[in-house]
């Protein structure tokens, strides 16, 4: 009881000293607004993102290099500075072909608070180039898979620091098939009665690099709280009123003893 009464007494003439110490003071001078300093992992935690994005690709193989559009997700987590996660892919079909492709990755994240968050990784996977032109396989087209190894980059940004919200980012992404192939074709011209038809064969090559810039934007979960810092309590709270209070403020505080 006594120990509560104290407390209250304490609390009472830290709040009366404020006013004298106001009186005592000089009015406050406008403050300059603060520089912005980039701090490296307030934004840590553990969340969970799915993703979808779009974006365009230019795909080198052998004989050419061609642009394609790609639309994929993304499964990824991010726990404090390690990031990993899966996802899907699907480029456009152009006259020279297509794409699927799905795989991994594991990499390294750094969160800046109030601020976008840099990520890399290395992955891999599986990515199958296919065309349904009728000069190959006698008409049924071909489909042919190749392991890939990957390169990822970008940013991101949560909208909110709400525990779900949603989050944008940018990403250069680099693909190579680790195999080559060499797709054989043929085409036949027939020709008027009596004459042999006219045959053309070759080979069109699989398999190259392609370098993808896409924009992406999903929902965000956080599956344990960002870290914060720790509430100060009501004791380390009065302490603090206490020694930062000026000094005439200070001899009204002692004047209640």
């Amino acid at each position: 009881m006594r120990a509560g009464i104290s407390s209250l007494a304490i609390l009472g003439c830290v709040l009366a000293a404020r006013p004298a110490s106001g009186q005592a003071e000089p009015p406050d001078e406008p403050a300059e607004e603060p520089r912005f300093v980039p701090r490296i992992g307030s934004s840590a935690g553990v969340g969970l993102s799915l993703e979808g994005y779009v974006g365009m690709t230019a795909n080198h193989s052998e004989r050419a290099l061609r642009g394609h559009g790609v639309t994929g997700g993304i499964a990824r987590v991010r726990a404090s500075y390690v990031t990993a996660g899966g996802f899907v892919e699907r480029a456009d079909e152009i006259e020279f072909g297509r794409w699927k492709a799905f795989g991994g990755f594991a990499g390294v994240r750094i969160p800046f608070a109030n601020w976008v968050d840099f990520e890399g990784s290395v992955g891999g996977g599986s990515r199958t180039h296919a065309e349904d032109d009728l000069r190959y396989d006698d008409g049924n087209g071909y489909a042919w898979a190749t392991p890939f190894a990957m390169l990822r980059f970008g940013l991101s940004d949560r909208t909110s620091e709400a525990p779900f919200a949603l989050r944008v980012g940018f990403e250069v992404v680099a693909m190579f098939d680790l195999k080559r192939h060499d797709q054989p074709w043929e085409v036949v011209y027939p020709r008027a009665e009596g004459l042999p038809p006219l045959v053309f064969r070759g080979t069109t090559p699989l398999g190259g690099s392609s370098a993808s810039v896409l924009l992406s934007v999903g929902f965000d979960v956080f599956i344990s709280p960002t870290l914060e810092k720790r509430k100060a309590s009501v004791g380390r709270r009065l302490i603090r009123e206490f020694f930062g209070l000026p000094g005439v403020a200070r001899a009204s505080f002692g004047s209640c003893f």
